[in-house]
């Protein structure tokens, strides 16, 4: 037989006989061969149910979030993807500015982004399966893209860093999608904007009373009209082109001090909405109806959209336009 000591592992010692004796705490236990197989096809199996428990617990700890916000979940009936601005709308347009890290794959997206003046690094994101990230400038939310949905991660205050972020779960093997593509979205901690309308300048559409102070302009060729924000500001320019196969291409270009901006009742973020007419339009102008819409990012400056050629256009943009920045007691940054 075998001695063993239940208190720890000894070598075993051959007595010949064929049953093993235990040496407990309590005193030895003879147990025949026959039934030891049976205990030790026993223990074999619960050796195996523990494995597969033990599995099973690491594969949930796997799909779990470690950042430090948990991730709100947009599911594939809600989600849309787009441009960066577009989908800042599932983070409720926290910041001025967005911008997206596409295209990620199992090597991860690793390296610096620079956008709007801010600097964005990406790290540990090898596998595809999470990353860590860090800004210059303070960022409000994060989405993470993967499988049909994304996770969007909110910051309040906004922050300069986290880590270990992740795509939401797969349901099928509890484990996390790769990542598809990462939206950052954050403002300039020493810039504040204020939302305005800005049409390019003309006749009024109504001219019964001033409540309505939205123009129109008549086209011409090579004509540069000036576009008014909050009817007084001077927010830039649409250049008009000559005609090509019977479309017109506008170009706006953005001064100083003005950024193209969200509409927060849009969740496409059409920023830029152009109504061609044959004739002069009268009475009150509904810009969201308007049939040739895009959305500018909103760190660019300049942008286009191609329209077909008409006699007058109506050009409606959401902007923001740099004010003085009023921290919480009042005073002025």
């Amino acid at each position: 037989m075998y001695v063993l000591d239940l208190a720890g592992p000894q070598p075993p010692k051959d007595t010949g006989q064929s049953e093993r004796t235990y040496n407990a705490a309590l005193g030895s236990v003879t147990v025949p061969e026959e039934t030891l197989n049976v205990l030790s096809n026993e223990k074999n199996r619960v050796l195996s149910l523990l494995r597969a428990a033990t599995l099973a617990v690491s594969l949930s700890a796997g799909a779990s979030y470690a950042a430090s916000v948990a991730p709100t979940i947009i599911g594939q009936s809600q989600w849309q993807s787009g441009n960066a601005a577009a989908e800042a709308y599932y983070a409720d347009n926290c910041g001025d500015f967005a911008y997206k890290v596409d295209d990620w794959d199992r090597a991860g997206k690793d390296g610096q982004y620079s956008h709007a003046g801010n600097v964005i690094t990406i790290s540990n994101s090898h596998g595809g399966q999470s990353f860590n990230w860090t800004s210059d400038y303070p960022v409000c939310a994060v989405i993470v893209k993967g499988g049909p949905g994304a996770g969007v991660y909110r910051y309040n205050p906004a922050v300069t860093s986290d880590y270990d972020l992740t795509a939401p779960v797969n349901p099928k093997n509890n484990r996390n999608y790769g990542v598809s593509h990462v939206t950052f979205v954050f403002s300039d901690p020493q810039k504040c904007y204020q939302q305005e309308s800005a049409w390019s300048a003309g006749p009024r559409y109504n001219t019964q009373g001033t409540a309505n102070w939205a123009t129109y302009t008549p086209y011409t060729a090579g004509l540069s009209a000036n576009l008014l924000a909050g009817q007084i500001h001077l927010a830039g320019t649409a250049t008009f082109s000559a005609p090509v196969g019977g479309m017109v291409t506008i170009t706006i270009a953005l001064n100083d001090g003005f950024i193209f901006s969200y509409d927060p009742l849009n969740p496409q973020n059409r920023n830029v909405k152009v109504q061609d007419y044959a004739e002069a339009p009268s009475g009150n102008p509904a810009s969201g109806q308007f049939a040739h819409q895009s959305a500018a990012a909103v760190a660019d400056r300049t942008t286009t959209i191609t329209v077909p050629a008409n006699a007058f256009y109506g050009i409606h943009l959401d902007v923001g336009r740099e004010v003085e920045c009023v921290v919480d007691d009042g005073d002025v940054r």
